[in-house]
C-alpha cells in the first residue's frame, strides 16, 4: 500500500464499485452500484446506511462531505523522506488549522508538479465515526474523498454544483470547496486568482447562480434529479488522494474501534492513577500549569483582537464580549457584502490607498488616503452609487497628501 494514495494505487482490472455519497447534515446517504462496464445496476437516494446491499469483494467509494475539511496544496523539500511527509504536512498548516493537530487526520496525495502535494485535513472524531457507522451494515470502504471530487471537470475549467444550501466548486484535479449557495459569488472570484481557469461548469437544478463579476465563459447544466451517474463517470479514474492512510487505511480500520477503547482505558487509569498517588495536590498543580498556558495564548489572542491596546485588561472577559456581540450580530451583519463593495470600487481607484478597516455595529469605518481631496470625493460618490451610507470623519492634511476615515452602512451589491 502506497502512502500517497492508501488503497487506491496497485488495482489492475475492474471490478463492481459502489459510491456512497454521505449527505452534509444529515444521516441519510445517496449511493447506487456501478458494473464492471460502468453501468448504474443499482442505486436509492436518501437512504439509510443500513439498508445499502454490500457485497465484501466491491471496492467501495465514500463520498464525504467537503463542508467537513480543509482541502489544500503545500510545497514540501525535494529531499524530505516519505515517512516524514505528514509531520512536515502538519508543520506547515499549523497555522490554517483551528483545531489542535493531534484531533485531526491529515492525507496527503500523489504530487501534482515538482514538490507539490495535495493535502486533506478531517477532524479525527469524524472519520471515526463515518468508518464505524459504515462497518456495522458491513460495508468497508476502500477509498475515501470529498465530494467535490466527484463532479465531472476537464482542465483549465472549474465546475461549480450550485445548490441554494450547499454549493461545491471544483477548481483542479485537486483542488475544490464547498459553501453555503448564497454565498458563493462572495467567495469564488479570490479563489479563481492564480489558477489556469478559463471557463466555468455549472450544474444547477432550477437557475443558475448569480455571479456577479465573473467574467468568465460559463456552460450551464441542468443536473438531473438521479445524478450518482455522473459522479460515477467522474470517479472513473483513481484519485490522487484517498483519506485512508495511517490508521484509517483499509487494513487497519478493524482495530479502530479495540484502539479507542484501549486508549480510553489508559486515560482512564491514569487520571485514577494521579489521583491516588499525587493527591489533590499533584491534581491541583496540573491544573494551575495549564491554566497558565491558557492565560499565555489568552493573552497573545487580545493583543491580536486588541492590537492597538497597550496593557492587557481583562483579557477573557473583553474577548468573550467581543466574540458575543459577533455572535448577537449572526447572520444579520453586513460585513461581508460591504468588503466585498469596497474591494469592488477600490480597484477602479487606484490613486486611493486604504489604510485600514474595522467593523461594528452594523457599520464598517475605513481609513483611507490620497494625493488630494478629489480623489476621496470620487470614492464617496462610487461607495454612495453602489447602495452606501457614507459618512467622512477625521479628514486631514499633511506633507504626503490626505486622509480621512469613512464610516459606511447599509446597502448591499
Amino acid at each position: 500500500m502506497n502512502l500517497l494514495s492508501g488503497a487506491v494505487t496497485g488495482r489492475d482490472k475492474r471490478m463492481d464499485k459502489l459510491i456512497i455519497r454521505l449527505l452534509a447534515h444529515s444521516s441519510l446517504t445517496d449511493w447506487c452500484w456501478v458494473d464492471d462496464t460502468g453501468h448504474i445496476k443499482q442505486s436509492g437516494y436518501q437512504s439509510k446506511i443500513s439498508t445499502i446491499p454490500s457485497n465484501p469483494e466491491a471496492e467501495i467509494v465514500v463520498l464525504i462531505p467537503t463542508l467537513q475539511t480543509l482541502i489544500t496544496e503545500i510545497t514540501l523539500p525535494p529531499k524530505i523522506g516519505q515517512k516524514h511527509w505528514r509531520a512536515a504536512a502538519a508543520s506547515i498548516l499549523e497555522e490554517q488549522i483551528s483545531e489542535e493537530l493531534e484531533e485531526v487526520h491529515i492525507a496527503i496525495g500523489a504530487p501534482s508538479s515538482a514538490n507539490q502535494y495535495p493535502v486533506i485535513v478531517v477532524k479525527r472524531v469524524f472519520i471515526t465515526q463515518w468508518i464505524e457507522e459504515l462497518n456495522s451494515a458491513q460495508l468497508k470502504p476502500t477509498v475515501m474523498i470529498p465530494d467535490c471530487y466527484a463532479l465531472p471537470w476537464e482542465p483549465d475549467h472549474a465546475t461549480i454544483w450550485w445548490e441554494h444550501d450547499i454549493t461545491l466548486v471544483r477548481l483542479s484535479k485537486n483542488r475544490g470547496f464547498a459553501i453555503e449557495g448564497t454565498q458563493l459569488h462572495w467567495v469564488l472570484s479570490g479563489s479563481l486568482d492564480n489558477t489556469s481557469v478559463t471557463a466555468l461548469d455549472i450544474w444547477h437544478r432550477d437557475q443558475a447562480p448569480p455571479l456577479e463579476n465573473i467574467v468568465l465563459p460559463t456552460h450551464a447544466h441542468t443536473t438531473p434529479n438521479e445524478y450518482l451517474p455522473l459522479f460515477a463517470t467522474a470517479l472513473e479514474q483513481p484519485p490522487a488522494i484517498n483519506l485512508l492512510q495511517a490508521e484509517f487505511s483499509v487494513s487497519k480500520q478493524s482495530t479502530i474501534n479495540t484502539k479507542e477503547l484501549i486508549r480510553w482505558g489508559i486515560q482512564v487509569f491514569s487520571v485514577w492513577l494521579v489521583m491516588f498517588i499525587g493527591g489533590y495536590s499533584l491534581e491541583w498543580s496540573i491544573f494551575s500549569k495549564r491554566n497558565a498556558t491558557l492565560e499565555n495564548t489568552i493573552t497573545a489572542l487580545y493583543h491580536e483582537v486588541f492590537p492597538d491596546a497597550k496593557s492587557v485588561v481583562s483579557p477573557k472577559q473583553r474577548i468573550e464580549h467581543e466574540l458575543s456581540s459577533l455572535n448577537q450580530q449572526g447572520n444579520q451583519t453586513d460585513f461581508i457584502p460591504m468588503m466585498y463593495t469596497v474591494e469592488i470600487v477600490h480597484k477602479n481607484l487606484p490613486e486611493i490607498t486604504v489604510q485600514a478597516a474595522e467593523y461594528h455595529h452594523l457599520t464598517l469605518q475605513i481609513q483611507v488616503s490620497a494625493q488630494d481631496f478629489k480623489h476621496i470625493d470620487q470614492l464617496d460618490a462610487a461607495l454612495v452609487k453602489q447602495g452606501l451610507q457614507v459618512k467622512r470623519e477625521n479628514a486631514s492634511t499633511s506633507a504626503e497628501g490626505v486622509s480621512a476615515r469613512l464610516t459606511l452602512s447599509g446597502g448591499s451589491v
